[in-house]
């Protein structure tokens, strides 16, 4: 099973979007697909039918419990797998910062490798405890990214944690994938001119992929799917080329290696 985290430091960039949409198209690749919900907000499992309560289901705080848990994982549909980020018990997680914790969901999902080709994180926002537990959790690491001074700094930031946790053997398979600019005003010349400086700045390390702002996108997650289906009118359909292209992009880089 590989592990790819959606990570950033700053809200606000498409990342539960974007981990949602990798895990549909991963599925629709015929992908056995775990979706693992870092975030104390809990965006990602919003995104599908509320679980069964009269059953009990593997949740993100119980993956930073000191031994693996023996709950199952629930399943939104055949091969499709969630844990749902337990808000409150996650926020306390995050808030006790235990040492040593931050390996245990690695070695708590261990023993779900061989049920799943890939599992998408929803990393949460914030250079903090949770993100950082999902980066020595990831094989791979995308960052969505927004034209804007505290975005770009978030973003330079990021990388150098990225770097310090291979280079320090905390986790020495983590690779960045690359950075892919989110919500893009391509009317702007203001925000073309920072993708362009961004591009520059950065090179190899941005996606030559972009996800611009889009009506359909924001219609799609309001009614709990990906922007690809129920595609009604050219606009929407522009969009769902462009948001089916890219995850098929990144997803390919995963499977790849």
């Amino acid at each position: 099973m590989k592990i790819l985290a959606v990570s950033s430091e700053k809200g606000g960039v498409a990342k539960t979007t974007i981990s949602v949409h990798l895990a549909h198209a991963a599925y629709d690749k015929g992908l056995k697909v775990l979706l693992v919900d870092f975030d104390t907000q809990g965006n990602a499992g919003m995104m599908f039918e509320p679980p069964d309560l009269s059953k009990t289901f593997l949740s993100t705080a119980v993956l930073f419990d000191e031994k693996p848990s023996n709950m199952p994982i629930e399943f939104v549909k055949p091969n499709f797998g969630i844990i749902r980020a337990d808000k409150e018990a996650l926020t306390m997680v995050a808030d006790s910062k235990t040492e040593g914790a931050e390996f245990r969901p690695l070695e708590a999902l261990k023993q779900h490798a061989n049920s799943f080709d890939i599992c998408i994180v929803d990393s949460a926002p914030s250079r903090a405890f949770l993100l950082y537990s999902s980066l020595v959790l990831a094989d791979y690491v995308l960052t969505p990214v927004k034209m804007g001074k505290f975005e770009l700094d978030g973003f330079a930031e990021l990388i150098g944690d990225i770097t310090n946790i291979q280079k320090s053997g905390i986790n020495p398979r983590i690779k960045h994938l690359g950075s892919i600019p989110v919500k893009i005003n391509t009317r702007s010349s203001k925000q073309m001119e920072m993708l362009s400086e961004f591009k520059s700045t950065y090179k190899k390390s941005v996606l030559d992929l972009c996800l611009p702002e889009r009506e359909a996108v924001q219609v799609a997650i309001n009614e709990g799917r990906p922007v690809w289906s129920n595609v009604r009118g050219a606009s929407h359909k522009k969009t769902a080329i462009e948001w089916r292209d890219a995850c098929e992009a990144i997803l390919n880089m995963v499977i790849k290696g």
